[in-house]
């Protein structure tokens, strides 16, 4: 059942809260009867309350402080108040690009201050309302809205409600009252900004704040002049108070500022130009939608204050806060970037939340840098297939890889395989381990039945995957093999004893053959599950160049050879590209690493042959297995010289007499393609791309962001469901490309709520859906949960459907009904 609010009549004290939050100058009680207007009189305070009588008129004109009543005659007519449009939507369902329509629709009513979302969806949708609309629109309003010029803004504790956003300047006083019910970022003290939550506005312009979980201070109330930037409303989420959800976002933007750049985010800023944070949201590449995003965004900007510098204040000036690159700022660029570390804690919290403390866990490694995550199983294959979707959403929440190690804990292994062992027997030495065979033997003596065996071989079996063999010793049964380990596991390995060699001379084996390869550094060693980590410059080449060589270490010492880590430096990737320069060409500033699509791009200025530069792009990919991008270039087709000049033949007069090879020669130099420095006249300004883009775009419902990156010259388009919009556009692109001069590529992500949307509105009631979707990003497909039913052919239209809209498959997990 939709939230429309049509049960009841609000009571006089709901009715006095609501007017309190509005704080009217006066406030006229023109329904019920005389008892019941003066008890709700007695209600409301700090405004003018008016009771005036059947047939008569209020005069409210030049802002009166007290009210003027005139008897009319009982025969005229009691003014009536201008009604709201009906129906103006022409059975279109709303969105974002719609809002500036429904706005203009209201702003010149100015009997309607705030309206509801049941007024917004009967002025769209009139008679043609449905529940469903009213879900629909709320989405829009909350999240797809201009944050620095909302059409529509929360009226805070009113549920469901919105001033509407008039055309003069807001006063100062509804500018101080949309403070409430916003997280903002506050100036605590000279060196630290934190996110809190507005709760209210007291006397006196204080500002009375609530501060996340682990953040302990004293006060709860600052002055007005510590407010440093709004970044939006807290975000509604049931069984939660305002502390958690309020705690939750703060974690959640720290986990989204550790993936973004400071530098990168100055140098797509121009200097002297100004940014609002939706703007620094834009050219960051997030969304300027989600409150997380935002923080992360805003706290990233203050915690450098040599790349950025803030231009005007919140609470003197008229409009949001603008901010732009500090005089500083290039000296800053010269020096390391420090990035965040991840709060370890917290990531392991939220696994621990998702699958508990199993006890086949044997180990929780984090990376300091990224905080991926690598879980260690007894059983790796069966820990995958319990857990992996509750991996797969604590991922998703805390924005770090989470993988299961493939390799079998060694140690732990044989410590549980030795304990399934029958009592009778007794272990002799230490056990042979045979990795690629997935089995372990014990030289054993005593006595066991041969139950007592098999049983013992089907518990590791089933605890940990791998075969239990027991040498024939005397009054020992051996169980037969599996048919998979028909020939001898010790034949398999020349290792003489039948076991893993000592930790020094796997490490001398291994260094005496690699030490001559190419981009080797070092080996290392996992003792416990007998690893040899090998490490290269670029580990994927290395991968596919010595892959005979890591098979004769490990069947030389019995140790597993791992390439760890499984991506190159950034360091190594920028010490091959510019090795690769061709002859000619000078890079500006840094490279920039693209680890989304494994680029390297350099910003270059000059000019060479094009054959050179596919040359040197050739032999990166070949020594990294990653692409190098040359930017701020551009193909000159006219034949030039190194300076950009035009080539012109020149021909001697012996030539013109008959000698033509230095003139055919000189005209093949001539005619040479050339790459050379793009000229910023070829290119439009960041806003007029921006612009024509929007325009060339504009019936695209499905596109909610365009962002910027200027040192690539390229914008980035957001789409709810980018694979079917780059088939959809390809024509708009190259439109864009070509009327611009700036490159267009789509952000691959899909938008979830769009995603859950879609599918929503394409499963009946009936299927009865419970609890949130499960996403897989990597199948590219959402499942949906249910108790009810639905007809096979219903599910399969939904699937049909759901696919040719969004290039995602939809799983429904529900009974299948008769009709």
């Amino acid at each position: 059942m939709a939230k429309y609010s049509l049960s009841a009549h609000a009571d006089g004290g709901e009715l006095a809260s609501y007017a309190a939050h509005l704080k009217p100058r006066r406030v006229a009680l023109v329904h019920g009867d005389d008892e019941a207007r003066r008890a709700l009189q007695t209600l409301l305070e700090q405004t003018d309350v008016l009771l005036p009588r059947n047939g008569e008129t209020l005069d409210l004109s030049v802002r009166q402080k007290k009210q003027r009543v005139e008897s009319l005659p009982a025969a005229e007519t009691v003014v009536v108040p201008e009604s709201l449009p009906y129906g103006i939507g022409d059975d279109v369902i709303f969105n974002a690009s719609h809002l500036e329509q429904l706005w203009k629709a209201l702003e010149h009513v100015p009997s309607y201050q705030v309206v509801t979302v049941r007024d917004l969806v009967n002025v769209w949708y009139g008679e043609r309302a449905i529940p469903e609309h009213a879900m629909w629109l709320s989405d829009v309003m909350e999240e797809e809205q201009p944050y620095d010029e909302p059409y529509f803004t929360p009226a805070g504790e009113i549920s469901e409600a919105y001033y509407v956003r008039r055309t003069q300047e807001d006063a100062e006083e509804d500018r101080l009252r949309k403070l409430v019910g916003r997280i903002i970022l506050l100036r605590t003290n000279p060196a630290a900004a934190k996110p809190v939550f507005c709760r209210a506005i007291d006397a006196r312009e204080t500002l009375r704040v609530l501060f996340p979980r682990g953040e302990s201070y004293d006060r709860t109330r600052f002055p007005l002049r510590a407010l440093l930037e709004v970044v939006g409303p807290l975000p509604y989420e049931e069984g939660l108070s305002e502390k958690e959800t309020l705690t939750s976002c703060v974690r959640n933007g720290r986990r989204i500022r550790r993936g973004l750049s400071a530098y990168a985010l100055a140098q797509n800023c121009q200097e002297g130009e100004s940014y609002t944070l939706t703007q620094l949201c834009e050219l960051a590449g997030v969304s300027q939608h989600k409150v997380e995003e935002r923080l992360a965004v805003a706290k990233l900007v203050q915690q450098h204050p040599r790349l950025f510098e803030q231009y005007d204040d919140l609470v003197e000036g008229q409009g949001p806060v603008h901010y732009g690159l500090a005089s500083t700022w290039r000296e800053a660029l010269n020096e390391p970037e420090q990035r965040e570390r991840p709060d370890q804690n917290w990531i392991l919290t939220t696994i621990e939340r998702y699958i508990g403390t199993p006890p086949e866990l044997i180990r929780r490694s984090v990376d300091g840098e990224s905080g991926d995550v690598t879980l260690t199983f007894i059983y790796p294959e069966g820990a995958w297939e319990r857990y992996h979707e509750q991996l797969e959403a604590a991922a998703e929440e805390t924005g770090v890889n989470i993988i299961i190690s493939p390799h079998t804990p060694l140690g732990e292994m044989s410590s549980f395989a030795q304990k399934q062992l029958p009592p009778g027997l007794t272990v002799q030495g230490n056990p042979s381990i045979f990795v690629e065979q997935r089995l372990i033997r014990f030289n054993c003596s005593g006595e066991a039945s041969e139950e007592e065996i098999q049983a013992a071989q089907q518990r590791v079996q089933e605890e940990t995957g791998w075969t239990l063999a027991i040498a024939s010793n005397a009054g020992v049964s051996q169980p037969a093999q599996p048919a998979r380990q028909a020939s001898s596991p010790v034949a398999a390995t020349p290792i003489s004893a039948g076991s893993v060699v000592q930790e020094q001379q796997a490490i001398s084996t291994a260094r005496g053959l690699m030490s001559g390869l190419a981009g080797f550094l070092k080996v290392g060693m996992e003792k416990a599950n007998y690893v040899l980590r090998v490490r290269f410059e670029f580990p994927e080449v290395a991968q596919q160049r010595y892959g005979t060589i890591f098979q004769q270490i490990e069947e030389s010492t019995g140790w597993h050879v791992q390439l760890y880590p499984l991506t190159p430096s950034q360091e190594a990737l920028a010490t091959m590209a510019h090795s690769m320069l061709p002859d000619g060409l000078e890079v500006i500033g840094r490279p920039s690493i693209y680890w989304d699509r494994n680029t390297v791009g350099m910003l270059c200025k000059g000019s060479t042959e094009v054959e050179a530069v596919y040359e040197a792009q050739r032999q990166f990919t070949a020594e990294t297995a990653w692409t190098l991008e040359l930017q701020g270039m551009t193909l000159q087709a006219a034949p030039a010289t190194r300076d950009g000049r035009r080539l012109e033949p020149e021909i001697t007069a012996n030539e013109q007499d008959g000698d033509q090879r230095t003139a055919v020669a000189v005209e093949q130099t001539a005619t040479k393609q050339m790459l050379v420095e793009a000229d910023p006249q070829d290119r439009v300004s960041q806003v007029q791309a921006m612009a024509k883009a929007s325009e060339l775009l504009s019936d695209a419902e499905d596109l909610y962001q365009i962002g910027v990156d200027a040192k690539r010259g390229c914008l980035w388009l957001h789409f709810y469901f980018p694979k079917g919009a780059r088939v959809k556009y390809a024509q708009r692109f190259q439109e864009i490309k070509a009327q611009t001069g700036w490159d267009v590529e789509l952000h691959e992500r899909v938008h979830l709520k769009a995603l859950t949307n879609t599918a929503r509105r394409l499963i009946p009631i009936e299927a009865k859906i419970i609890g949130k979707p499960n996403i897989d990003h990597g199948r590219q497909r959402i499942t949906f949960t249910g108790i009810g039913a639905m007809s096979a052919q219903a599910k399969e239209e939904a699937q049909r459907t759901f696919e040719a809209a969004t290039g995602w498959q939809l799983e429904l997990r529900l009974g299948t009904s008769e009709s």
